[in-house]
C-alpha cells in the first residue's frame, strides 16, 4: 500500500529530469487507469484489515498523502464492495479524532465530515468549540451561508468568530470580509465599517487598509486601527507550512513600506525609493513603487488621463486589487455599489488623497526628482536597447506629462511627448508606445 501511495516515476524531458508521482502521470495522460477507484479501494482495504483502535489514523494517515488529495473520505461507504459496519460510530469517531489534529489538511477533512453526516447547524457548533485551533471552520460556515443568502446568520455568526477568534490570526481577516458583506446585503453601513476595520486589522495589507477608503462618509475613527503585523523579508520561510489557518498577520518589505506611504511616511518613501546604478534593476528596487505612488499622488484632476489610468491599474495590482475581484461599498447617496478591484482602487486612493496632501513644497521637490529618476530612466532603457521595458518607461514619462498638466502648467503632456521625441529620434518602437498613452 505504501509503495503505491509513494510511488515516483522518473521523466526524462528536453529541458530536465524529473519524477511524478501517480496522480501526475494520470494528469499528464502517461498512464491510463482509473484513480478514484483505486484511491476508493485502497481506503476500503484499509478501513477493514486495520484494527480498530488503530483505523483512524492509519486512514488519517493515507488520507493526508498527496495521491489522495481533494478525495472525498465518504466514497468509502459507497463502493461496490461489500458493505461496512460500524459507519455510524466511524465517522464519530472521525470528527473527534479531527477536531484536536492541527493543520490543513485535518481542517479540511474536519469541515468536509461535519457537512456530509450533519450538516451546516453542527458545523457551526464545532467552530465556536474549536476555534482556537480550526478557525477556518468559521470561514465555511460564512460561505456555505451567503451561498444560500442568509446575509442575517452570516452577519451574526461573522460578529460572534470576530468575537472568539485572535485579532492577528490573518485568516480572521477573510472572516471579517465576508461579514462586512453579508452587512452590505443588509444595508447595515454602520455594521459594515466596524467588519472592514477588523478585516485590516487581521490582516494590515495596503489593499485591506484602503477598503477603508471606499465608502464616502467613513468616518475617520473607523481607520485608526491598532496595528500589530510582522515584517519580514521572505515570506515563504515564515509561512506555517500545512497550516495556513492559523497564520499570523505577516507582511512583506514591499507592503509594509506601501503601508508607510499610505501613512502618509513620504519623506522616508522618497529616502528609499534609490534610483539603482544606471537606472537597471528597478523590479528589484523599491523605487519601482516609489515613482507610481508618487505620480498618482501629485495627479490632481478628477479624472485621470490615459495613462495615468494605465498608471493606476499597475498601481493596484501592486497593492493586489485584483481587476476580478468585487468591492463592495455605499456611495455619497448612501446607495449600495458592487465594482471590480480596477474601479474600487481609484475610488480608494482619490479618497484617500483628499486625508493626505502635499505641500506646495513637497510637490515642487517630487516633481523635480520625478523629472530626473524618469530621464535617467529612459536614457538608461532606451538607449541601452533594452526594448521589453520600452512600455513601461514610455507609461511614465507620458504620465508625468499628465500629471504636470493636471497641476497647472498648459500643454506639459504635449510638451513632455515632444521632448523625448527629440531625445531617442530613431528609437521608432519607443516612440510607437509613447504614442499608444496620447
Amino acid at each position: 500500500m505504501n509503495k503505491l501511495v509513494n510511488i515516483q516515476v522518473g521523466v526524462e524531458t528536453e529541458w530536465d529530469d524529473n519524477s511524478l508521482g501517480l496522480e501526475s502521470l494520470v494528469d499528464e495522460e502517461l498512464l491510463e487507469i482509473n484513480l478514484d477507484n483505486i484511491r476508493q479501494q485502497m481506503l476500503y482495504v484499509t478501513y477493514i484489515t486495520t484494527e480498530k483502535n488503530k483505523r483512524i489514523s492509519k486512514l488519517y494517515e493515507l488520507r493526508n498523502a498527496t495521491l489522495f488529495d481533494d478525495f472525498p473520505v465518504e466514497t468509502l461507504f459507497l463502493t461496490e464492495n461489500i458493505p461496512l459496519d460500524g459507519e455510524e460510530q466511524f465517522w464519530q469517531d472521525w470528527i473527534e479524532f479531527l477536531e484536536y489534529e492541527a493543520g490543513d489538511v485535518a481542517a479540511q477533512l474536519l469541515k468536509e465530515a461535519i457537512l456530509y453526516k450533519f450538516g451546516i447547524e453542527r458545523l457551526i457548533l464545532e467552530a465556536e468549540r474549536h476555534f482556537l485551533l480550526h478557525p477556518s471552520l468559521f470561514l465555511v460556515v460564512l460561505e456555505e451561508l451567503m451561498k444560500a443568502t442568509d446575509f442575517q446568520r452570516a452577519a451574526t455568526v461573522g460578529q460572534k468568530a470576530l468575537e472568539l477568534i485572535e485579532p492577528n490570526i490573518q485568516l480572521r481577516s477573510k472572516i471579517a470580509l465576508i461579514t462586512a458583506q453579508a452587512n452590505f446585503h443588509l444595508s447595515n453601513m454602520k455594521e459594515m465599517q466596524v467588519a472592514q476595520k477588523e478585516v485590516y486589522r487581521s490582516y494590515s495589507t495596503p489593499e485591506n487598509y484602503l477598503r477603508l477608503y471606499l465608502n464616502a462618509d467613513f468616518p475617520k475613527e473607523y481607520r485608526q486601527v491598532e496595528e500589530n503585523f510582522t515584517v519580514v523579508k521572505n515570506m515563504y520561510e515564515y509561512r506555517l507550512v500545512g497550516n495556513k489557518e492559523l497564520e499570523k498577520n505577516v507582511l512583506s518589505s514591499d507592503s509594509a513600506n506601501n503601508l508607510r506611504f499610505l501613512h502618509g511616511e513620504f519623506d522616508y518613501i522618497l529616502s528609499i525609493s534609490h534610483n539603482p546604478p544606471k537606472s537597471l534593476g528597478w523590479s528589484s528596487n523599491y523605487i519601482y513603487q516609489g515613482v507610481h505612488q508618487f505620480l498618482l499622488h501629485l495627479y490632481s484632476g478628477n479624472e485621470l488621463g490615459k495613462a495615468t489610468k494605465s498608471l493606476a491599474s499597475e498601481t493596484a495590482s501592486m497593492y493586489e486589487f485584483n481587476h476580478n475581484k468585487i468591492y463592495h461599498y455605499f456611495d455619497e447617496n448612501k446607495k449600495p455599489q458592487s465594482v471590480d478591484g480596477s474601479f474600487a482602487f481609484e475610488r480608494a486612493f482619490m479618497n484617500w488623497k483628499v486625508e493626505h496632501p502635499l505641500s506646495q513644497e513637497q510637490k515642487n521637490h517630487l516633481l523635480n526628482w520625478l523629472e530626473v529618476t524618469i530621464e535617467q530612466r529612459a536614457k538608461a532603457i532606451v538607449g541601452g536597447g533594452f526594448r521589453k521595458h520600452y512600455a513601461g518607461v514610455a507609461l511614465l514619462v507620458i504620465a508625468l506629462g499628465e500629471v504636470k498638466e493636471s497641476l497647472g502648467m498648459e500643454h506639459a503632456k504635449k510638451e513632455t511627448h515632444e521632448k523625448y521625441k527629440k531625445m531617442f529620434p530613431r528609437h521608432r518602437a519607443f516612440l510607437a508606445e509613447m504614442k499608444e498613452f496620447l
